[in-house]
């Protein structure tokens, strides 16, 4: 197939439940620097979090499908560098995402919950978050369910929620298998990455279903970001 549409009906290795322990727990080691790399979530930091957060604040943010959780424990060092104290809850669906990051000792750090949970199931237990995130989790959705995504993550947002994800682009698709080729082996970052690229959306695809006070915009390296800002936020 073409790049005209998104190829949703692609699996990545990572959701088999057969994949390899150890390659999966490498894949979930390399997305540290990856997104360190890619992400551009300190852009991110910057222009929506930190504006809103005050020296000497307590927040809560919730980081929804969050794999090896490095882009949260990011946002809480450059939030305690500002002065504001950021307890974060990591939830994914994934148990074996969980037995990760345990295993790790993040279940341990201070001000880290962990929960195995969809956006569905945090909305209906009724807990207020200051932020609520999502990294490179929209590509794995249908149409329908990003949008339920995106509604429930408002919904649980008191300030501000964000939705980072890939941008569908031959190119980029041509870039990473180069460069990451060389250098990621015996994972599964690459071959993931590059369905990830074919399953993700453009602009034009994912605009229409954002849910109502949502925007979108794109930011280089090949990134899509939805965000939602409280009213009061919003005219500030």
């Amino acid at each position: 197939m073409g790049w005209e549409t998104r190829e949703v009906w692609r699996q990545e290795s990572l959701e088999q439940p057969g994949c390899d322990p150890r390659w999966r727990d490498r894949t979930y080691a390399q997305f540290v620097w990856v997104n360190a790399l890619l992400s551009r979530w300190r852009t991110l930091y910057c222009r929506y979090l930190r504006p809103q957060w005050r020296t000497g604040d307590s927040r809560s943010l919730l980081d929804l499908g969050c794999g090896a959780a490095d882009v949260p424990l990011a946002i809480q060092r450059w939030a305690a560098a500002d002065g504001v104290t950021v307890h974060l809850t990591l939830a994914d669906t994934e148990p074996a995402v969980m037995e990760w990051l345990r295993q790790r000792g993040v279940a341990e750090l201070p001000g880290v919950t962990l929960a195995v949970a969809d956006s569905g199931t945090l909305r209906a237990s009724g807990q207020p978050f200051d932020a609520v995130i999502c990294n490179h989790l929209l590509h794995h959705l249908r149409d329908a369910e990003v949008t339920l995504l995106l509604a429930d993550m408002a919904a649980m947002a008191g300030q501000v929620a964000i939705a980072n994800d890939l941008a569908r682009s031959r190119l980029a698709w041509l870039l990473f298998a180069a460069s990451y080729g060389l250098i990621c082996h015996r994972s599964y970052l690459v071959p993931d990455g590059l369905t990830s690229l074919r399953r993700s959306f453009t602009a034009a695809e994912l605009r229409p279903l954002l849910p109502p006070g949502w925007t979108l915009e794109n930011l280089p390296l090949f990134r899509l970001v939805a965000c939602w800002q409280a009213a009061e936020i919003g005219r500030t």
